[in-house]
């Protein structure tokens, strides 16, 4: 991992074309990437931190997938024939075991979860590193006996080429896998199936509908051809799927429709003003409504402001400047009773005359829930 400019410990990385091999983020936005040859698992809290080594090891060690938040927090991790998961809860190193969920006796390359907790890998034959033809994506239920072996799968999806890639998509309720999309990335070995992006959708029934969403030779100007057997992708909050294709070292962003050729409609389950702000709920019980300070104030670019919501309801949070006129929308929603926080970025907020975000001023923030409404000052320098 290069070193920042305010980070002198960076992690040393074996040096090896597989580390680090894969990469994930957690409910605080910390890193966490794996390091095949050395069997590691390191997390990055921020830029200025020093990275920690939370597991060693791990034979092995390929996908990972964060789930649950505090002492729920768990690490799964794909580990040779087997997804391996760390009960790290707020730990900063694993002190327990390590449990094994799945015994497949094949190579796993990744791991992830649907909103109902069901696992899904995507397999290839063989060992090693980039294992051989065919390949596999399969969906699990962890909930009973474990480790899980290949006859538990609750579907399987055949590939004639190596699948490597997951994203997830959580559809329009959170809380079923009914309407969640799965994303696959697969290096094409036939014309049966090509290579690029594909899509796995009806996945609580046991044939799950798969569809070739994109190759690289869609992209004007692009390598074109089969992707590298590493190329992998990941689903930004708003789903729009974003491909690292490493084979022709493009990184290729399927996003809404626009005027582009290659353009895919999806829809996100939270509406929010993409590039302006950014919402996170945070640990605690609130007693009451509460509208704290931003910080840091004064801000450039960014600055964050947390809330507290006793009760469930529709919630405003609004920036205006000095004469009342609303600059930014950054909640404008129904949300549950919590703690939230929210970052404001106010690059992306257009002045009146044009571009280049807000213009150093003192500014007003208005919290609104219910009956409930309090303002605060943020100032923005430059």
């Amino acid at each position: 991992l290069a070193q920042s400019g305010q980070n002198t410990s960076g992690i040393g990385w074996s040096e090896d074309v597989s580390a680090p091999v894969h990469a994930t983020i957690d409910d605080l936005g910390r890193v966490y990437a794996s390091d095949f040859p050395r069997g590691q698992v390191w997390r990055m809290d921020n830029n200025t931190a020093v990275p920690k080594r939370i597991i060693s090891n791990i034979p092995e060690p390929k996908g990972l997938a964060v789930v649950g938040t505090g002492a729920n927090r768990k690490i799964f991790v794909c580990a040779a024939g087997m997804v391996l998961r760390a009960n790290i809860d707020n730990a900063d190193t694993l002190s327990g075991r390590l449990d094994t969920i799945a015994l497949l006796g094949t190579n796993i390359r990744d791991v992830i979860f649907d909103d109902e907790g069901f696992m899904y890998v995507n397999i290839r034959s063989g060992t090693g590193f980039d294992g051989t033809l065919p390949g596999f994506t399969e969906r699990f239920n962890i909930t009973g006996t474990l480790p899980v072996t290949e006859f538990d799968a609750l579907f399987t999806v055949n590939w004639t080429g190596l699948p490597m890639g997951l994203g997830h998509w959580r559809g329009a309720n959170t809380t079923s896998a009914a309407d969640d999309i799965i994303y696959v990335s697969h290096r094409s070995a036939t014309t049966a199936d090509p290579p690029g992006v594909y899509r796995l959708t009806q996945l609580t029934t046991m044939s799950p509908v798969r569809e070739h969403l994109f190759r690289p030779s869609d992209v004007p100007g692009g390598g074109g051809g089969d992707i590298n057997t590493r190329a992998d992708l990941t689903v930004d909050p708003s789903g729009n799927i974003v491909f690292f294709e490493n084979g022709n070292e493009e990184i290729i962003y399927l996003e809404p429709p626009g005027s582009a050729a290659v353009s895919y409609t999806t829809k996100s389950a939270v509406t929010f003003a993409l590039g302006t702000s950014s919402v996170e709920q945070i640990d605690g019980i609130p007693s009451e409504f509460v509208l704290k300070q931003n910080y840091p104030n004064p801000f450039n670019p960014t600055t964050n402001i947390e809330f507290s919501l006793a009760k469930s309801g529709f919630v405003s949070l609004k920036v205006y400047d000095v004469l009342g006129k609303e600059v930014a929308a950054l909640v404008n929603d129904g949300m549950q009773a919590g703690n939230y926080r929210v970052t404001f970025d106010a690059r992306n907020i257009p002045r009146q005359n044009g571009g280049g975000g807000l213009a150093s001023a003192t500014y007003f923030y208005t919290l609104r829930s219910g009956s409930f409404t309090q303002t605060k000052k943020l100032i923005v320098v430059k």
